[in-house]
């Protein structure tokens, strides 16, 4: 993972090294260990202003081509368009050593 501010220098890097669940069902802590920005792995993205726009841990790791989903004939398609809308307690931000924040996403169709 890349937690890190839009920064023109070398970015943190974080490898997730412990995941526990906790209850409610669903809720997980993630511990997080720094990790080396490593240029020929990990990617930072820049809009055509040079504006970072987003930043990819492991990148170029894998060479595997994204392949498109091909519904099932049973499965019943729908051509309506789905959103979705994310909601944050406190501030919508990472922070390390910040207090905890609960991210919501609630999806809409055209019909709900």
């Amino acid at each position: 993972m890349i937690i890190d501010s839009k920064v023109e220098t070398e970015p943190r890097a974080w490898l997730i090294s412990k995941v526990n669940r906790i209850s409610p069902n669903g809720i997980c802590r993630v511990t997080l260990t720094q990790d080396i920005f490593d240029q020929h792995r990990d990617y930072v993205e820049k809009d055509s202003d040079g504006n970072i726009i987003g930043m990819w841990a492991n990148y170029r790791i894998d060479n595997v081509e994204p392949a498109p989903i091909i519904p099932d004939e049973d499965q019943q398609t729908s051509s309506s368009t789905t959103t979705s809308i994310i909601t944050c307690t406190g501030k919508p931000q990472f922070k390390i050593g910040g207090s905890a924040k609960t991210f919501t996403v609630t999806y809409y169709n055209e019909d709900s």
